[in-house]
């Protein structure tokens, strides 16, 4: 990736309404802060096979598919090997439906609205950000147990793109927080404040992983 040029995510939109996938698809050509190369699968079928021959950094699932309705598609893409962060994206607004997609291991649930298209490609940075930490955190005893420099290197490395994906991540918010639009919504302006709030402390935590591989480094 050339200094100074935004980053880029492989997404693999899973959706069967044509309608929903082109303000999905505007949406995040529209971002002006990283690019989406984005593959379209329309049922859960496609998706499976896209997933055996390519790789994505984040999932955009619809939850009502020709071939897979409500939970079960998101349960068959989790129970691969490695499977990448899924964001649910459906028209059910249905908040125990919600709960129980996160508690199955969806990244995140957005209901289906056009006019809030801003907060997709937000959702799905995210998602990519959180899974990037968890793997992370998942490495950090294997680093501090005696492996090789060039290993503690590749954690500051990582350490450090998820903190910068995270700071870009508020940037965008808070440009968000004082859009007039916003402002004239306050349970907008309020879901937004929390977004906010939730990226701060995520930016702490990562700060505070990548210190000690530094210190590592350089004891």
């Amino acid at each position: 990736m050339a200094l100074g040029s935004p980053p880029t995510y492989r997404v693999l939109l899973v959706e069967d309404e044509k309608a929903d996938t082109a303000w999905e698809l505007r949406a995040l050509e529209d971002d002006p802060t990283a690019r989406f190369e984005t593959h379209v699968a329309r049922t859960l079928e496609q998706a499976l096979r896209a997933l055996e021959q390519d790789t994505f950094d984040v999932i955009l699932l619809d939850l009502m598919l020709p071939d897979a309705q409500h939970l079960e598609g998101l349960e068959r893409i989790l129970s691969l090997r490695a499977p990448p962060p899924v964001v649910i994206a459906t028209a059910l607004d249905n908040a125990r439906l919600a709960i129980r997609a996160v508690r199955r291991g969806a990244s995140d649930y957005l209901v289906k609205d056009p006019d809030r298209a801003p907060w997709l490609p937000l959702t799905l940075r995210h998602a990519v950000v959180q899974r990037r930490q968890q793997d992370m955190l998942a490495s950090t005893h294997g680093a501090f147990g005696g492996e090789r420099h060039e290993v503690i290197r590749a954690q500051i490395a990582q350490a450090s793109a998820a903190l910068a994906m995270a700071r870009t991540l508020a940037a965008q918010l808070g440009s968000l927080r004082r859009d007039p639009a916003v402002r004239d919504h306050p349970r907008m302006a309020e879901e937004l404040d929390r977004a906010v709030e939730t990226v701060a402390s995520m930016i702490e935590h990562l700060q505070r992983i990548e210190s000690p591989f530094r210190r590592r480094s350089q004891g």
